[in-house]
């Protein structure tokens, strides 16, 4: 199937924050106060964001990679994700080496009330001075596999691994979170936690799943095409806002082109046109397509919707070498 040229803008979802039942009781604590501080949070933090993106290499070098010579890196330019495999003795000695941290991680979920689980506390990060192996194997894969070169490129520069974290996801957290999740493995609200990331620069990040994933067991999911820029003004705004998680008030105080969000999905009807575009692009990745996930965060995604047992994967963000 064939989606958007990623030269042309893809839109996102607008919702009316103001109309939904989430937010609309928040109206009435607006006052001149509350418009004024919230309009100079959020022009402080988007002045600093749209500086940072100029001294980036921005949206070009993704431009470029859609007439490269990797093929790989032309899928990603073009699709905005792209599925591979881990060798097994990779993927073996990386589980081996962080089993106290898994061991942390689930003990820490368990042994909290199912109510008061936040996301914070379904993830762990890896820190390089505990599971140096870890990083050593991932950054001789990296280089091996191509798959280094490949993210650098979308990126218009060399990268290296940033940071690392553990993400568990079960099924008790999840129905609290998000409902019933049904046989399609979706959640109560369809287009929930639909979202884009926050980051500004580089937007390629890599997820690795450490057991096997299928429909039931929440497996990440991109909407495909999704990953084109909006406007250079909504992009800001959006990533500005998510930064700063401002109040209820105080996001609804700002002015109707300002009140835009990287993370709208619970804030869309299922039937909006924008919202059946979304779920139809959507590729939830099992196993079987391949356990390393390369993405644009850019692009609209979401996942851990678990309806049975549990996910169990690395996130790898990415920093300049």
């Amino acid at each position: 199937m064939l989606f958007p040229h990623p030269a042309v803008n893809y839109m996102l979802p607008m919702p009316d924050y103001s109309q939904h039942r989430k937010m609309a009781k928040y109206l009435s604590s607006i006052t001149p106060e509350v418009r004024a501080e919230s309009l100079g949070k959020f022009f402080h933090a988007f002045q600093r964001g749209y500086a940072y993106y100029y001294a980036t290499p921005g949206y070009a070098p993704k431009a470029e990679a859609l007439n490269a010579e990797d093929r790989n890196l032309r899928a990603l330019a073009r699709r905005g994700i792209s599925a591979s495999r881990l060798p097994e003795a990779v993927k073996a000695g990386v589980i081996a080496e962080l089993a106290p941290l898994i061991e942390e991680l689930s003990a820490g979920i368990e042994g909290k009330p199912v109510n008061e689980r936040k996301f914070k506390d379904l993830n762990r990060q890896v820190e390089p001075e505990r599971f140096p192996g870890v990083f050593e194997a991932f950054q001789r894969w990296l280089d091996d596999s191509g798959i280094q070169g490949m993210c650098s490129a979308y990126a218009g520069a060399r990268l290296k691994i940033g940071s690392l974290f553990l993400q568990k996801n079960d099924a008790e957290t999840s129905r609290l979170h998000y409902g019933e999740i049904s046989e399609e493995g979706l959640p109560t609200v369809p287009a929930s936690y639909m979202h884009i990331d926050s980051a500004i620069w580089p937007t390629v990040k890599i997820l690795i799943y450490l057991n096997e994933i299928d429909i039931d067991t929440g497996p990440f999911r991109f909407s495909v095409g999704t990953h084109v820029l909006p406007s250079l003004l909504e992009f800001m705004v959006r990533k500005t806002n998510d930064g700063l998680k401002l109040p209820p008030a105080e996001f609804l105080a700002l002015p109707e082109e300002f009140r835009q969000h990287a993370l709208f999905g619970d804030f869309i009807d299922a039937a909006d046109p924008l919202a059946v575009d979304l779920l139809a692009r959507e590729w939830a990745v099992q196993s079987s397509d391949g356990d390393v996930i390369c993405f644009d965060n850019n692009g609209v995604h979401r996942g851990g919707f678990v309806r049975q047992g549990h996910r169990l994967m690395l996130q790898m963000n990415f920093a300049v070498a």
